[in-house]
């Protein structure tokens, strides 16, 4: 990102600000980044990240914090790291992510839930064609952007799919996976892996695990250059996965395969 730390008011000292996470072999010009939801910054009020990071329509739409306080703070920090993540693909691109604040870059969702990113149009050339996706498992919260489809999804590496292999892979997935030469080996179990892969790709597709679950996806490649290959089974389109260690964390991130 282009700042590593941020000051947030009536807050003593600096807090740790969403890292950058990069993708081996991930050839589309993605950003993405990792955001933690440590003590420190669970110490800062709620109403201070939504008054400086948030939009007057993101607020409209905040969960409530009760019941469930944990899922509030991490939406917030969800587009907190989204935001991040767009302003960093816009530098990249050499738009003019510097005369953007945080505020104005808005995450909206769609019909079925799935992030939707509006930025200024004189912010980016392709502003229309501007894609964003989050996910967040424990305390972290992840996000990707690109100027087309994106999917990201994260895990704790130490996760245990708590449901068989049977929910997850069909058996020629289970031989692809053993053998794949671009497994985070000895990090993550090959169905963990598989898993977010396949969430990721879900993402990408902006239908989610709700219609089809897991099945839907079927891995039908691997490669140590170009990542996994996850394939929709009803449209049969293919998208190409790269996963990344960070920390304690499994990422994966999903975009259209050409």
């Amino acid at each position: 990102m282009n700042r590593t730390e941020q000051s947030f008011p009536n807050t003593p000292g600096s807090l740790t600000w969403p890292v950058p996470v990069v993708f081996p072999g991930q050839v589309d010009e993605v950003s993405a980044c990792l955001f933690e939801g440590g003590e420190a910054l669970r110490r800062v009020p709620a109403a201070h990240l939504v008054e400086r990071f948030l939009s007057a329509r993101e607020r409209e739409t905040i969960p409530p914090e009760q019941p469930n306080p944990d899922r509030r703070f991490l939406w917030i920090l969800a587009r907190i790291a989204g935001k991040c993540a767009i302003m960093e693909l816009l530098r990249k691109q050499g738009e003019a992510a510097q005369q953007l604040d945080l505020s104005e870059i808005e995450i909206t969702s769609d019909k079925n839930g799935a992030p939707v990113a509006h930025i200024p149009a004189a912010a980016a050339t392709r502003a229309a064609h501007l894609n964003v996706s989050l996910a967040h498992s424990g305390s972290m919260a992840a996000a990707a952007a690109a100027f087309s489809p994106i999917g990201i999804d994260v895990e704790p590496l130490a996760r245990v799919p708590e449901f068989g292999w049977a929910k997850i892979a069909v058996e020629s997935e289970m031989k692809l996976i053993e053998g794949a030469p671009h497994r985070i080996s000895g990090l993550a179990t090959p169905l963990l892996q598989l898993w977010t892969a396949k969430e990721a790709a879900s993402k990408a597709a902006r239908v989610g695990l709700a219609d089809g679950g897991l099945v839907r996806w079927r891995l039908i490649a691997v490669g140590l250059n170009r990542g996994w290959l996850v394939e929709d089974q009803r449209t049969r389109l293919h998208y190409g996965v790269h996963s990344a260690a960070k920390g304690q964390w499994l990422l994966a991130c999903a975009s259209r395969h050409r």
